[in-house]
């Protein structure tokens, strides 16, 4: 039903179904229809006026981006936002940006900067945030094996691995 949903009036009933017919198109492997969701997706968001509701979707947005391969897409919405978030105190979405600020650092190769917004993310995020906290694990695990300290991430992903079939997070296990 997310076609019907991206059809809707509503921008943020549009943006939402875009972004959830191009997660579904992203994971299924038809890159270029998940593109053309994205591209809808953005124009949606940029019709809604500024607030918590718009700073949450350009963060799905930009996480879909880096999925697609699309990094400077991820970057012009991700560099601007921040320093907004900061502004405001939007203390758990300054963490989720971070998160994807350290995303696309891993993409571009630069470490150094994946560290740094991993550490500003994780003192930002809430203790009951699992999913950030799922998510800045498995980065922390990355960083280890990279540095050849592949003990201390095999361990970090199997605490992960347990913690996730103990909630049901699927995903979670999936992805790690």
């Amino acid at each position: 039903r997310l076609d019907r949903c991206a059809a809707a009036t509503a921008p943020v009933f549009r943006a939402l179904g875009q972004l959830g017919l191009a997660r579904v198109d992203l994971y299924t492997g038809d890159a270029p229809a998940a593109l053309a969701a994205l591209a809808g997706a953005r124009r949606a968001i940029d019709a809604l006026p500024p607030g918590n509701d718009r700073a949450g979707l350009l963060l799905d947005y930009a996480d879909l981006a880096l999925r697609a391969g699309e990094r400077d897409a991820a970057r012009l919405v991700l560099e601007p936002l921040l320093p907004a978030l900061q502004r405001n105190g939007q203390r758990v979405l300054q963490a989720e940006t971070h998160l994807r600020l350290a995303r696309l650092a891993v993409e571009e190769g630069d470490w150094e900067r994946l560290q740094a917004h991993a550490r500003a993310a994780r003192t930002l995020t809430p203790e009951e945030d699992w999913p950030l906290e799922a998510s800045l694990t498995m980065l922390e695990a990355l960083v280890h094996a990279r540095a050849n300290e592949r003990e201390t991430a095999a361990d970090l992903l199997s605490r992960l691995v347990r913690r996730a079939m103990t909630l049901g997070d699927v995903a979670v296990q999936a992805e790690v």
